[in-house]
């Protein structure tokens, strides 16, 4: 194995986090024609490397393409075709992606920390006569959290409350949490690019809940939102 360096290891400089896209799911039958083609279309168009499939229950790699298998999926264009090695008429793939074809992605501007966490849940009991407890493991709880610069309303207003344009005048905004409380983001993407400008590694915090909000007004320091979220999983692309 080669030794690595510290360029090898992503640091915030070098990050982006976007959020929105809709987290979409899809069920296909494989038809004939799709075994000639190879692959099918997409209801929707997908964040490049944002798809994850089973194919009759089990997880396959997914080949994203633009809009046929003759031409790969781009960070640029996205994916609205999708193929996999083996396709056969008659299996049952089930596809989940970011479609961002009505709802963009936007960038959270002023992004800080960005944490992700998975723990499951655990249960112990003693046994009479027995040293050792039994223990379980269960589910899979995901949640994440998110902090930021006090920059625009834009990104608080995605996660929880509402936000108006034109109030209280002509191209001001206006926030308030007294009407809506949470929403739920597609999800929030976290793009690292190399000093060329490519994207070489992508994380996908997917159906993002929002479950807090803190705002922190210190006396001597910036300014600075915190988010709290509920995630349903996580997806990490390398695309080196």
């Amino acid at each position: 194995m080669a030794d690595i360096t510290g360029s090898d290891v992503p640091r915030g400089q070098e990050v982006k986090w976007y959020a929105g896209g809709v987290a979409t799911t899809e069920t296909i039958t494989v038809a004939a024609a799709a075994v000639t083609a190879g692959g099918f279309a997409l209801t929707g168009t997908a964040e490049y490397g944002s798809v994850v499939a089973t194919v009759n229950g089990t997880p396959t790699a997914i080949i994203e393409y633009l809009t046929s298998s003759a031409t790969p999926a781009t960070e640029a264009g996205g994916c609205d075709f999708v193929g996999y090695t083996g396709i056969t008429e008659g299996d049952v793939v089930v596809l989940y992606y970011i479609d961002v074809g009505a709802t963009t992605l936007t960038q959270v501007a002023a992004c800080l920390d960005v944490k992700f966490s998975a723990s499951a849940d655990t249960k112990t009991a003693a046994v009479h006569g027995q040293a050792n407890k039994l223990n379980s493991v269960g589910a899979v709880e995901n949640t994440a959290d998110l902090s930021e610069f006090y920059y625009n309303q834009t990104f608080v207003a995605m996660c929880i409350g509402d936000q108006v344009t034109g109030s209280p005048a002509a191209e001001k905004k206006t926030f308030t949490t007294r009407f809506t409380g949470v929403r739920k983001i597609g999800a929030l993407v976290g793009k690292r690019a190399n000093a060329a400008g490519t994207i070489v590694y992508k994380w996908f915090i997917v159906g993002a809940r929002a479950t807090g909000l803190d705002s922190e007004f210190p006396t001597e320091d910036n300014y600075k939102r915190s988010m709290r979220f509920q995630a349903d999983y996580l997806t990490e692309v390398d695309l080196s």
